[in-house]
């Protein structure tokens, strides 16, 4: 929680709870004062070399996709609670499936597919909304994808 615009230094922590083994993520802080102007630091990149110390996850969680907007591929990541059949269909906006990314058993834990922007006939889809459908057993929750050109 930021503290308003003040003259003395302030430290801050983010505990991002959705990493991976073997991965390097890059985060930056950005100050916001309150006239709206925006200050940006430097970029700031840490590897996680082993596996959190608890991934035992309640639900079956679905994240933003990112990026999004995209251009040419964007990740979606999700945490699924219990070993299950997991399916990823990417719908047009008018309901018609494009692809599927995904259809195969899955363990507990984070995971995370790349969709490239190709339909099934790989054909780059035009510019506009899409829908991920990601499915987990019983349970389905649905993200919107916007692709840029």
């Amino acid at each position: 929680m930021g503290q308003g615009t003040i003259s003395y230094p302030t430290e801050y922590e983010y505990i991002d709870a959705f990493v991976e083994p073997n991965t390097t993520y890059d985060y930056r802080l950005a100050d916001v004062d309150y006239n709206g102007v925006v200050t940006y630091h430097s970029v700031r990149t840490v590897t996680v070399e082993k596996a959190p110390l608890s991934s035992t996850l309640e639900e079956f969680t679905v994240l933003p996709a990112y990026p999004n907007p995209f251009n040419p591929n964007t990740t979606i990541s999700y945490g699924i609670n219990e070993d299950s059949k997991v399916n990823i269909d990417i719908y047009d906006i008018t309901g018609q499936l494009i692809t599927t990314l995904l259809n195969t058993e899955q363990t507990q834990g984070w995971h995370s597919v790349t969709w490239n922007g190709m339909n099934t006939q790989g054909e780059q889809v035009p510019a506009g909304i899409y829908l991920s459908k990601i499915t987990s057993n019983a349970t389905t929750k649905t993200t919107k994808l916007m692709v840029l050109k």
